[in-house]
């Protein structure tokens, strides 16, 4: 007798078919197996899928922009400012080049671009900076990401006191500088070169056009 075993740890006789020959429980079982393998395939949330990605506009464009941090003595306080000039190439297949004074960078890996196009933008390592790119109509927006060393310097105790008006007030105070790892960003300025871009190829210099205001 056939029979399966039920949650409560009773069983079951299987009801005979037409043939009178009673079914074999196992034989359902492959096809609930590839049922469930083929949920697997297409379940997810999609992400970094084609059906994500983004349409860029090919073409050359002038990357500027500049940071600034601090650079701070005992003595002073100050900023520095530190500009960066990049050329950017996006071919006909959306794939991206940049030159900057480090060198050449392209795209990363297609696991790491699509993930990145899965949150709306292209992001590209290049040097000791980062490229994060979003497509806008017929043109993109930069914006540039630097890891850079900061001297901040702290005021600690008076080192001179006078007196003024009846009061005694600090004239003179003792500082020291410390040191920071500091993550900073800024826009860049985009500027349209050219429409002929070849990202696989050795691109030839094309001068920069001026900016528009």
């Amino acid at each position: 007798m056939f029979s399966t075993s039920s949650r409560s740890g009773g069983s079951k006789t299987l009801p005979r078919n037409a043939s009178g020959s009673r079914p074999n429980p196992k034989e359902g079982l492959p096809w609930i197996v590839m049922f469930l393998i083929g949920g697997c395939a297409t379940g997810g949330d999609g992400s970094g899928s084609p059906e994500n990605l983004l349409t860029w506009p090919h073409g050359e464009y002038h990357l500027e922009g500049s940071i600034e941090y601090r650079q701070d003595t005992e003595g002073r306080a100050q900023t520095v400012r530190v500009d960066f000039q990049s050329d950017l190439a996006i071919g006909n297949d959306s794939s991206m080049r940049i030159e900057n004074p480090s060198g050449v960078c392209r795209d990363r890996l297609p696991q790491e671009v699509m993930r990145d196009e899965s949150q709306r933008q292209r992001t590209i390592p290049c040097g000791d900076v980062r490229y994060v790119l979003k497509p806008r109509g017929e043109t993109i927006i930069a914006e540039i990401h630097v890891s850079t060393v900061e001297s901040v310097r702290r005021r600690g105790q008076c080192r001179r006191w006078v007196t003024q008006g009846g009061q005694t007030v600090c004239a003179a105070y003792a500082y020291t500088v410390v040191t920071r790892r500091a993550s900073k960003n800024s826009p860049m300025r985009v500027v349209r070169i050219g429409t002929d871009s070849r990202p696989e190829n050795d691109v030839a210099a094309t001068g920069f056009a001026p900016f528009e205001t």
